[in-house]
């Protein structure tokens, strides 16, 4: 309020609702939604992953709660989740309170239909004692046990958790719409040759249709379609967290999308269970996702068709007399080209090694950690060029000891297998296609592939002009202002030129006469075929050839997965290529070039385009065949004006320049769902508040100079696609996000994860620029981007174990230290303890048992120790092999880059560090010598009592310790005394600090940033004394 033309600060008035208000608020009977499968029901609610906004709800829930901490926390969570017939299950009375108004109002906001903005929530027996009724002597907001999950269904949901996320959402939606071409499928079962291999997940997903009582899924509720996927993962065959119908579905898609007929139904489904080919494809598409090239492979692969998968087999050989596995993933010109199960479990693991000398190797096989705790099955498939694929199959008995390594064949590879040969079928396919040749020869005759050229389609045209418009001058202008008005474009047509097919209709109008190009660097690179056959064999004749990646031949068109590959020079491109024109191909857009040719080169493998879907349903059984075509034919070059350039799929949006500006963003069919952008520690805490902004804070040697002049001219944040991470698994320590891939000094420290989805949701316009440099998925972000939208992790190394790896937490998601009380019982514990290290990063333990006494002689004496004259605290500094255990000014943690960071800031602080632990003799050569060494301490004549009190109190710290790791142990899932296999003789620091008065904060620092070494720090805190 205005008072005597100066402002007043007001605070916002806080209005507690009444007593009796909470008493309706208090005790609520939980209607959660449910799924009963055979006579077992699983009761659960939704919760969307959008939260209420923060401070508003925290408001609402303090002043109904009278501000209590637990309700506060409670009643948020408790407004949002939905249950039974998609209704609240919190909050359901109208009551006349503002406060609930205010929760009501600002849930009913946050509505979606898409399954991936919502986390299922499980009630069962964790849920209760996750929100118990009472905590302490109190009473808090809970629902009422009155329906509680079937034990074996919340167990088996949990590990199917990561099908219900949204990833799988195109495969219900299929399986949901389309019942009568699943019936289809069933019909034909009996006439299979294989149906055992279709009949469990052909059943499945009828019955999974059927709960959808015929509606579409478009036309569904969001609780209604969790209904339908939560029945989907409690039926079905499943092996831990694999579902294996739903994986299997996959095929039944596309049945449904490329059978045009019974016969050619069953010819699909008879060539996709076939066991000749099934396996051999499977290698053949782990190698190709790997990019191995060599001629001769061996393959090792386990967890097939349900079979224990979470092993670590590791297939070993022997190169020159030295040993080549994961450790050594490189002998002489053989190489291990990628491992599997190292630290992440994948659903079908696979090894290989490239031999690629001559030379007689034996393969091997390894179990290094034997996760599933059963026998392995596993099988080795041996490559060679021309040749038929060999396999070998085994058993890793659950009993056989780790490093007792298996024989499973000899690979003897001569000269001549290291040399391309013509590809050559096996003898049960050559026995096959030979009954078909002259019905071969009468349909298809001698397959050509030809470049298409422009009378071949239907071509679009840029209206050309002759080039950038001309500069006008004043008396062309003054007479264009005396000529009427062109009529201006109403906002449908505004917004359809925004579209690709309004653009395109534009641009190629006779009325629009434009110069419209292209960065080459945004496109990838693609070509027309025209076949020929003897016959009307074909859907079509003209066909689409995209380059996915380098160095593999191209493929039909996708949308689901955008390519990695870019044009280039060796397609005869300046880096600004002009747009000849337009061609749709099959409903989709083709991108035409003018002067592009075809490359001559080993990175563009070319090929004629024989896709087995183009086959009418009458050929189909000739779809082998055909498909070695594929590679086998080159398109012919004969005529001008050929059709090269890109395909419009596949990426979000598409940028052209037109007339020497930018055209603006034009919509693409996919969207990428998340960006990721790489930053050190010292710019995280301002991101997590602020959002990431261009130019905040550069850090790097060169750019950190310029910091004033960027931060006025840059305007966009550099990211990279989230498909740049991959899926490289190693025993090699590899971290996330390379330094290299993101052009950075170092290597990053974190990792913000921008999700698009969300951004466009809540109304936020990213505008993104594809990067024009070599490195061919970064992209540019215009201006700031808001942490609303924004998710940290740390960049850690891919190799860490899941169990090693930490979070990023936002400071603002807690508001105390927790505490844990290991006074309270052992139940207690276990269920408090997880929030602790996993959220908050550190607790505060009390109840611990350490006698008070003897921690107020600890830290007296601790105080007189540094209080001693700086000649007596010398006395205590040890040599260099003893420095680690003696008296020192500057003593800081380790860390990876900490000097390079605070080198302007000098410590101010003085330490003495004992050995916690005298008893122990600790292993590990130099480092654990020296880590073992006594304490330096001051004489009994200086301070009497100081070693028998600290070796007293690091003796209680040690106990401690022990009780903290078997807290963790239960967590964990593993024995109580798990860690006690590490206690037997390990090292402990028990360090004495003593930080001094800082005089001048830009010169001075307490400590440094830094890392702790170790497994566990303890820090005792001084009670903090009264203010008088």
């Amino acid at each position: 309020m205005a008072s005597d033309g100066e402002w007043e600060m007001v605070a916002e008035k806080q209005v507690e609702s009444p007593p009796e208000v909470y008493d309706h608020i208090e005790s609520n009977s939980l209607k959660a939604a449910s799924v009963q499968v055979n006579e077992k029901t699983l009761f659960y609610c939704l919760q969307p992953k959008e939260a209420l906004p923060k401070e508003a709800a925290r408001l609402c829930s303090s002043n109904l709660s009278i501000r209590c901490n637990t309700c506060i926390k409670r009643i948020p969570i408790f407004a949002q989740l939905v249950g039974s017939e998609g209704e609240h299950v919190y909050l359901k009375e109208e009551l006349d309170d503002a406060n609930v108004k205010a929760l009501r109002s600002m849930r009913n906001k946050i509505k979606s239909s898409d399954p991936a903005d919502y986390h299922l929530v499980l009630i069962d027996d964790e849920f209760f004692q996750a929100n118990p009724k009472e905590v302490g002597p109190f009473c808090h907001v809970h629902f009422l046990k009155e329906q509680v999950s079937d034990a074996q269904l919340s167990e088996r949901i949990k590990k199917l958790k990561n099908y219900l996320n949204g990833s799988f959402e195109n495969r219900f939606q299929r399986l949901v719409d389309d019942p009568n071409s699943l019936k289809v499928i069933l019909d034909v079962l009996p006439e299979l040759v294989r149906p055992d291999h279709w009949r469990g997940v052909v059943t499945w997903a009828v019955n999974l249709s059927g709960v959808a009582e015929g509606r579409k899924w478009q036309d569904m509720a969001v609780h209604e379609k969790f209904q339908v996927m939560v029945y989907a993962m409690l039926t079905g065959r499943a092996s831990d967290s694999i579902h294996l119908d739903m994986q299997q579905a996959g095929n039944l898609v596309d049945f449904m999308d490329s059978a045009e007929s019974r016969e050619a139904l069953k010819a699909m489904m008879d060539d996709r269970s076939n066991p000749e080919t099934y396996q051999v494809s499977r290698v053949a598409d782990r190698l190709r996702e790997n990019r191995v090239s060599s001629l001769c492979t061996v393959t090792l692969m386990w967890g097939l068709d349900g079979a224990p998968h979470q092993s670590d087999l590791d297939i070993h050989t022997v190169v020159n007399g030295i040993e080549l596995f994961y450790g050594n993933p490189q002998v002489g010109k053989c190489k291990l080209d990628f491992d599997a199960n190292a630290s992440r479990i994948e659903q079908n693991p696979a090894e290989n090694i490239s031999l690629n000398q001559v030379g007689t190797f034996v393969i091997m096989v390894n179990n290094y950690n034997n996760r599933d705790n059963k026998d392995v099955p596993f099988k080795v498939t041996v490559r060679k060029s021309g040749q038929e694929v060999a396999e070998h199959e085994g058993t890793w008995p659950r009993t056989r000891a780790k490093g007792n390594k298996m024989t499973v064949c000899q690979v003897t590879v001569l000269a001549e297998d290291l040399v391309e040969k013509p590809v050559e079928l096996s003898e049960a396919e050559q026995k096959k296609l030979a009954a078909k040749e002259a019905e071969w020869s009468k349909l298809f005759g001698e397959p050509r592939a030809l470049l298409a050229s422009e009378t071949d389609v239907d071509m679009h045209l840029v209206s050309r002009s002759n080039g950038y418009p001309a500069t006008q001058g004043a008396q062309q202008r003054f007479q264009e202002l005396l000529q009427p008005k062109a009529k201006k474009q109403s906002l449908a047509e505004r917004c359809k030129a925004e579209e690709l097919d309004g653009f395109i209709e534009r641009v190629t109008s006779k009325g629009f006469p434009c110069r419209l190009e292209v960065d080459i660097r945004n496109f990838a690179p693609a070509y027309i075929t025209r076949l020929e056959t003897a016959s009307d064999v074909l859907k079509s004749n003209i066909v689409v050839n995209v380059f996915q990646r380098k160095f593999e031949v191209p493929q039909a068109p996708r949308s689901d997965e955008p390519s990695s590959a870019r044009l280039d020079a060796s397609w005869g491109l300046q880096p600004r290529a002009l747009v000849r024109g337009f061609v749709k191909v099959h409903a989709q857009w083709f991108m035409v070039l003018e002067n592009a040719r075809l490359p001559a080169h080993q990175e563009w493998p070319l090929a004629g385009g024989m896709y087995p879907t183009n086959l009418k349903p009458e050929v189909h059984h000739h779809r082998s065949k055909w498909a070695s075509f594929h590679s086998l034919v080159q398109p012919e070059v004969s005529r001008a004006s050929s059709l090269i350039g890109s395909m419009l799929v596949g990426f979000s949006k598409f940028h052209f320049v037109l007339d020497g500006k930018q055209a603006g963003k034009l919509l693409g069919p996919v969207r990428p769902r998340y960006l990721l952008h790489a930053t050190y520690w010292e710019n995280v805490a301002g991101i997590l508040t602020e959002g990431i902004v261009p130019a905040k804070n550069p850090l790097s040697d060169i750019r950190k100079p310029f910091k004033d002049l960027l931060q006025g001219a840059e305007s966009h944040v550099y990211t990279m696609r989230s498909t740049d991470l991959g899926c490289l698994e190693s025993k090699v320590v590899s971290f996330i996000v390379d330094k290299e891939q993101v052009g950075l000094d170092r290597q990053p420290d974190a990792i913000f994860v921008i999700d698009t989805s969300k951004a466009e949701k809540m109304g936020i316009d990213l505008e993104m620029v594809q990067s024009g440099d070599d490195r061919e998925d970064n992209i540019y972000v215009r201006g700031r981007i808001p942490a609303e939208i924004l998710t940290a992790q740390p960049n850690i190394p891919r190799n860490l174990p899941d169990t090693l790896k930490a979070k990023i937490v936002d400071p603002k998601s807690f508001e105390q230290i927790p505490i844990i009380d290991l006074a309270l019982s052992e139940a207690s514990r276990t269920h408090d303890m997880p929030l602790q290290p996993e959220v908050v990063g550190f607790m505060q333990v009390v109840g611990h048992g350490v006698p008070l006494e003897l921690q107020e002689k600890a830290l007296d004496l601790q105080k007189r120790f540094f209080q001693l004259s700086q000649e007596k605290k010398a006395s205590c500094a040890g040599t260099l092999v003893e420095v680690v255990r003696s008296a020192g000014s500057h003593v800081s943690g380790l860390s990876g880059h900490a000097d390079s960071i605070q080198k302007s800031r000098k410590d101010c602080k003085e330490a003495l560090d004992m050995n916690g632990v005298p008893w122990a003799k600790p292993k590990g050569g130099f480092i654990g010598e020296i880590f073992g060494q006594p304490s330096q301490m001051p004489s009994e004549e200086e301070l009497p009592g100081f070693r028998e009190v600290m070796e007293q109190y690091a003796l209680e710290m040690f106990k401690l310790s022990k009780r903290l790791l078997e807290l963790m142990a239960l967590i964990l899932g593993k024995p109580r005394d798990f860690f006690h296999q590490f206690l037997d003789q390990p090292v402990a620091t028990h360090r004495l600090l003593h930080y001094w008065p800082i005089k001048d904060f830009n010169l001075e620092i307490g400590v440094g940033e830094h890392t702790d070494y170790g497994l566990l720090t303890i820090l005792k805190q001084e009670q903090q004394r009264k203010k008088t």
